[in-house]
C-alpha cells in the first residue's frame, strides 16, 4: 500500500481586469474552484477544515503541514463559518418538520470537562448540540413551543416530557424494561388458572 503526496500546490491564474464604464468600477474575472477574494482552492480549504474539525488535528500541525501561516489558517476557518452561519437553524426546522424525530442524549467530555451531546436526528438528517447541561431547555430550544407534526421517539427522559408532538417511547427500552421484569419475578411460581 502506498499513499501520494499530498503537498500543496501553487497554482498561477491570468485573470482579465477591465473597466466598466457604466458602474465605473475595475472588474477582475473570477479563479475557478476559489473563494472570491481568496488565495486558496476549494479543495485545500475542505481537506483543512476536515483535518481540524473532523479529524481534531491541531491548527499549528495543520499550518505546518500545509505551510500555511495559523492566522491565515484561522481567518480561514473563520471565513467558512460565517458561510454556514444559518445552517444549523435550517437543519433544526427541517427536523421539526419530520414526521418521524429521535432525540438522545449522553454524558461527554470536553478537555477533561462534562458536558453532554444531545442528538436529534430522522433518517436523513442528524443535529448535534453540545453544552455543560442536561436540563429540558436544551430540548426545548430546538423544539420551540409550537405545536409540531409527527412522532418523537425517545427513551423516557423527563426533559423530552414537554415537547410539543407526539411521543413514542424507545421499544428497545420498553423491551428492557419487560425483560428486567421477568428476571426478577423468573423465581415466582406461575399462575395456574383454577
Amino acid at each position: 500500500m502506498d499513499s501520494p503526496s499530498h503537498k500543496t500546490e501553487k497554482i498561477h491564474f491570468r485573470l482579465a481586469k477591465r473597466y466598466c464604464a457604466r458602474c465605473r468600477r475595475n472588474v477582475t474575472a473570477q479563479a475557478p474552484g476559489v473563494f472570491p477574494k481568496s488565495l486558496y482552492g476549494n479543495q485545500f480549504i475542505a481537506d483543512a477544515v476536515e483535518m481540524h474539525y473532523l479529524h481534531g488535528v491541531p491548527m499549528g500541525r495543520i499550518s505546518e503541514y500545509f505551510g500555511i501561516g495559523a492566522g491565515s489558517l484561522a481567518k480561514l476557518f473563520r471565513r467558512c463559518a460565517r458561510l454556514f452561519e444559518g445552517v444549523p437553524d435550517r437543519l433544526i426546522e427541517e427536523y421539526r418538520r419530520a414526521p418521524v424525530k429521535h432525540a438522545d442524549e449522553t454524558g461527554w467530555r470536553t478537555d477533561g470537562k462534562n458536558g453532554y451531546v444531545w442528538l436529534f436526528a430522522t433518517p436523513e438528517l442528524s443535529v448535534f448540540q453540545f453544552g455543560k447541561s442536561r436540563s429540558s431547555k436544551v430540548s426545548q430550544g430546538v423544539f420551540g413551543r409550537e405545536p409540531l407534526p409527527g412522532t418523537l421517539v425517545v427513551d423516557r427522559y423527563a426533559a423530552y416530557n414537554k415537547t410539543p408532538c407526539q411521543i413514542q417511547y424507545c421499544y428497545a427500552h420498553l423491551l428492557r424494561d419487560v425483560q428486567d421484569l421477568e428476571k426478577e419475578f423468573s423465581g415466582m411460581r406461575k399462575y395456574q388458572p383454577s
